[in-house]
């Protein structure tokens, strides 16, 4: 029976420190409630560490529970002043223990800093190193492009060597299939020429032969023409001649009947000297008619001049020849002289 009586307040107080813990619980700021279960966490880990530790060491013995428990009996009041004597002490030790977590906090937040410095100078070394090791290999990339670019270069400076080397090589085939080209041309134009100069020669040695055959045909046509025109030229001259002969005939005969028929119409003039010559021009028509006479040249005495021009324009019409080539050649127009003799 007393071990029930002493058992229902141990109770009823276990019952109002839950009620209170949780009130107080309650009652706190959310970072102090942080900061307890931290702290509660902390401790329970080094108890954790304690106890492996303690469990590891040899010949610990357990502590073995008295057989006999001496148990007190509490009233109301003695429980009231017991619980606030707890809540002081948990409040003190609570107060101690917000304290210390603040300075754990602090620590922890200067230790944080000093981490987040060194985090930084650390990110900041890491970060120079990234930055030089990024230069590096920017720089190492860079002299790998330039060596690329040398070596680009200078492939392409092989290439381009090689490429203008085959090119004068296909340049120098190229010139001198032309010049084997204009060669055949030329030897084929020579012998063209060749052939068109044996032909022309033919030709020509043709034309020549030829030539020389109408040459000679021709000197002998000549020979014959001119031979024939000898022979005309000479039957000719011999008709000319004869008719030459007839005709002067003809014309002294018709020039004695016109210069008697003047004379016999001519009044000479006394006084005049002799050997005294004018020289008159007839002008005559077909008909024998006189068209014009004048003195062609004079005698030096007018009279003796104009005695003989009356006398030619007094005959109303002269003696001449019915051939009409011969009136044309020698009647048309002529002269005549008339000189006074001494009786």
């Amino acid at each position: 029976m007393s071990k029930k009586r002493t058992t229902q307040p141990m109770v009823g107080i276990f019952k109002r420190g839950l009620l209170f813990v949780k009130n107080f619980w309650a009652s706190l700021d959310s970072s102090y409630r942080r900061s307890i279960v931290y702290a509660l966490a902390l401790h329970g880990a080094v108890l954790i560490l304690l106890g492996s530790e303690w469990s590891s060491k040899p010949d610990v013995k357990p502590v073995v529970a008295p057989r006999h428990i001496n148990a007190v009996v509490l009233n109301a009041s003695d429980i009231d002043a017991l619980t606030k004597k707890e809540a002081d002490k948990k409040k003190k030790q609570l107060e101690q223990k917000r304290q210390q977590d603040e300075k754990l906090r602090k620590e922890r937040e200067k230790k944080k800093a000093l981490e987040k410095k060194k985090q930084a100078e650390q990110q900041k070394k890491r970060e120079a190193d990234k930055k030089k090791a990024l230069e590096k290999k920017k720089a190492l990339e860079k002299k790998k492009k330039e060596e690329a670019r040398k070596k680009a270069l200078l492939k392409k400076k092989e290439e381009e060597k090689k490429r203008k080397e085959k090119q004068l090589q296909e340049e120098k085939k190229k010139k001198e299939a032309e010049q084997k080209r204009i060669k055949e041309q030329k030897l084929k134009e020579e012998k063209l020429r060749q052939q068109v100069l044996e032909r022309e020669r033919q030709e020509a040695q043709l034309q020549e032969m030829m030539l020389k055959a109408e040459q000679a045909r021709q000197q002998e046509l000549e020979q014959r023409l001119r031979e024939q025109q000898i022979e005309a030229d000479r039957l000719y001259q011999e008709q000319l001649k004869a008719d030459q002969i007839a005709e002067m005939s003809e014309v002294d005969r018709f020039i004695a009947l016109i210069r008697a028929k003047i004379t016999r119409s001519w009044h000479k003039p006394p006084g005049a000297k002799a050997g005294t010559t004018v020289v008159l021009q007839l002008h005559l028509f077909p008909t024998g008619e006189l068209s014009r006479a004048e003195i062609l040249r004079s005698s030096g005495n007018s009279v003796f001049d104009s005695s003989a021009l009356t006398a030619a324009k007094s005959i109303a019409k002269y003696p001449v020849p019915t051939d009409n080539g011969v009136f044309e050649r020698h009647f048309r127009r002529f002269s005549m002289s008339f000189s006074h003799q001494e009786d």
